[in-house]
């Protein structure tokens, strides 16, 4: 009996050998790929943070390249819209100096100046030439032998025709009561011209 117990121990015991072995192997298996996809995954992790810095370097190189782009874009259109305001006073120019006039004045040149973005009217220089009974008035360096009020009158009427054809243009910047308009004859400065209010050189 004791022989029987001993031989079926013995048997037992040569079957559980293969499979422990198996369970070792199949540990040892397991563990392996354990590790492989760690490794695996710290490759893909490593490769997605290359791929990030990656995408971060060239994302900044992008923003740089739009703000330089920007930029110059801005810097063209302002080109252009210099380059339209200068064609449009031009224009006007052209039109009004010689052809404008009173019983008095003709316009001789005008002078439109502007900020230096070309956004706002700073102001206007207008030159004028004396008519014949006007000329008979005048003695020299921008003074006439005629009242300061008589001449406030006479210079209104040309100045409001210059405003009235310049505000025909669409393209033109804001002339308003405020700009101030400076007025010339032979170059001497006679009056300024602002808020509806004629002043005469020299006056306070």
């Amino acid at each position: 009996m004791e022989e029987l117990s001993s031989s079926i121990n013995l048997d037992k015991q040569k079957q559980s050998t293969p499979l422990n072995k198996l369970a070792i192997v199949a540990t040892v298996l397991s563990g392996v790929t354990i590790i492989a996809g760690v490794i695996a995954l710290i490759v893909v992790n490593n490769n997605f943070k290359a791929q990030v810095t990656t995408l971060k370097t060239e994302n900044a190189a992008l923003i740089k390249t739009v703000k330089a782009v920007t930029v110059k874009q801005s810097s063209i259109e302002s080109d252009i819209h210099s380059l339209k305001i200068s064609t449009v006073f031009q224009r006007i120019a052209h039109t009004v100096e010689g052809a404008l006039v009173t019983d008095d004045f003709v316009v001789n040149r005008i002078n439109i100046y502007t900020e230096d973005a070309d956004t706002k009217l700073t102001g206007i220089n207008i030159d004028l030439e004396n008519q014949p009974r006007m000329a008979l008035a005048y003695k020299q360096s921008g003074q006439y032998n005629i009242s300061d009020r008589e001449l406030r009158a006479k210079i209104k009427p040309i100045v409001n025709q210059v405003e009235e054809y310049y505000k025909k243009f669409p393209d033109t910047l804001d002339w308003t009561s405020s700009t101030p308009v400076n007025i010339t004859v032979k170059n001497y400065s006679i009056a300024t011209v602002q808020n509806s209010e004629v002043k005469l050189v020299g006056e306070k």
